[in-house]
């Protein structure tokens, strides 16, 4: 079972990482002008007041999120009217964004206060509630932390101060558009970017999954890697993780090559033997010339179209090198923009496109957050923190004992040696061994979920 759900992982990480490039083509967050002409006709003056209805219906507008049915079968709050803030408002409920106060009401009307608002905001990206409400005195300097007093330095004042409607909107307006600054800092990092044939990434690879339902002790609810990839100037990759998983024996040791033709991949069995694996390369179009100088940037780098917000937020020094301080944010509820990344895949079969899509069916929405360090001298990138959630849809585990709810990565990422020379041999004994179809015979309707249970570790 355990190899099985680490190869389920190993599956999300891939899916997410060929769907990036996609993400650039997003559109972007709504304008000031627009966000004023959809609020004014549901208020009397800008300068009133803004409720927590309306505040809740310039967000879901704010961030093109998805307002979708409400099943008969979720607890709905009781104060709400067919108003014209109501499927703001229950969008946010079902996310469990706006989650109201004990007795199930929302209070739609009254006036939100400034800390009322900026929870909205930062749980729509992600942020925990023991971030959001935690002693500030005691706050850590981790990822959600620091994106949080991003959030803050937007949606200002006294934690009980109301805010104007006018108000709402210049906040909104300041935390979603990409900053001149932040802009030309992107624009000189894609610059050299364009120009660099080779470096090594290092980093840490931490992954935990929500689970409900008949969960089985054996199922690993966390697990973490230590891993390092390198890329040559002549289009090879080498990338080796080494981690510890729940109640396996000893530690999971994976070493994968890859060239334009094949993918090679080792994982150490409990003697410490390498058992390689051999098949074709279905992500070959990252070896494309011409699809790289076009997606280069936003694969390895992510180029400032791809987040909804983009910001300069300070400066650090990272291993000598003084850096610009970048964060970003992105929720995607659309999936349509996730599954036109493979049409667009040049070398990659069809039958494996179609599959590829259709795992992107048990996904629900995806929240990509974080933060990269940029040097100030030479606008190379030098490290980044990045974490992911991927919710999962429940309906397509309905049949499953045991029902994950959402998978979470995060990502400590260290760049080095960049043009520097980096030499990739790919073993003898993986170029020899069996070519064998992964995915030629697979379908996911003939999963039977609840025999994964009865699968022991080999």
């Amino acid at each position: 079972m355990k190899k099985k759900l680490i190869g389920i992982l190993l599956v999300v990480i891939m899916v997410i990482s060929c769907a990036i490039p996609v993400l650039a083509g997003e559109e972007p967050p709504i304008e000031n002008e627009s966000l004023l002409d959809i609020i004014k006709p549901h208020v009397n003056s800008v300068d009133d007041e803004i409720s927590r209805g309306a505040f809740s219906y310039l967000l879901v507008n704010a961030i093109n999120m998805q307002v979708e049915d409400i099943k008969e079968d979720i607890a709905l709050p009781r104060d709400l009217d067919d108003e014209w803030h109501k499927d703001a408002i229950l969008t946010l409920w079902k996310e469990g964004i706006m989650k109201g106060v004990p007795g199930g009401n929302t209070y739609p009307n009254d006036s939100i206060t400034v800390l009322q608002a900026r929870t909205l905001v930062a749980r729509t990206y992600g942020i925990p509630d023991e971030v959001i409400f935690g002693d500030i005195s005691e706050r850590e300097n981790g990822l959600d932390e620091r994106l949080y007093s991003y959030i803050e330095s937007y949606f200002v004042g006294d934690a009980d101060g109301k805010i104007s409607v006018k108000e709402a909107i210049d906040m909104f307006s300041g935390f979603f558009e990409t900053d001149e600054v932040a802009d030309e800092i992107m624009i000189k990092n894609e610059e050299i970017t364009n120009v660099i044939k080779s470096f090594r990434v290092s980093g840490n690879l931490g992954v935990e999954m929500v689970l409900a339902g008949e969960i089985d002790e054996e199922v690993p609810p966390m697990m973490d890697f230590e891993f390092i990839m390198e890329l040559s100037s002549d289009n090879k990759i080498k990338q080796k993780y080494v981690g510890n998983v729940p109640e396996l024996p000893i530690a999971l040791e994976m070493t994968q090559y890859m060239d334009k033709d094949y993918i090679y991949t080792a994982i150490s069995d409990e003697e410490g033997t390498q058992q390689w694996m051999k098949m074709k390369n279905f992500v070959a179009f990252v070896f494309d010339e011409d699809f790289i100088d076009e997606k280069k940037n936003e694969m390895f780098y992510m180029d400032t179209d791809l987040v909804t917000s983009y910001k300069l937020f300070g400066e650090k020094n990272i291993d000598g090198n003084e850096c610009h301080e970048l964060v970003f944010f992105t929720r995607i509820d659309n999936k349509e923009k996730l599954v036109e990344v493979y049409e667009a895949m040049p070398g990659m079969d069809d039958s494996i496109k179609e599959l590829m899509k259709e795992s992107l069916n048990i996904m629900d929405k995806i929240i990509l957050k974080g933060i990269m360090y940029i040097g100030k001298e030479d606008n190379l990138l030098y490290k980044s923190d990045l974490s992911y959630d991927i919710y999962l849809n429940e309906e397509m585990q309905a049949d499953s004992p045991i029902k994950m709810e959402v998978m979470s990565f995060d990502m400590y990422m260290n760049y080095s040696d960049y043009g520097e020379e980096i030499i990739i041999e790919i073993p003898q004994e993986a170029i020899d061994t069996d070519e064998i179809d992964l995915f030629g015979d697979f379908d996911f309707d003939d999963v039977d979920i609840e025999a994964l249970d009865e699968i022991e570790l080999e």
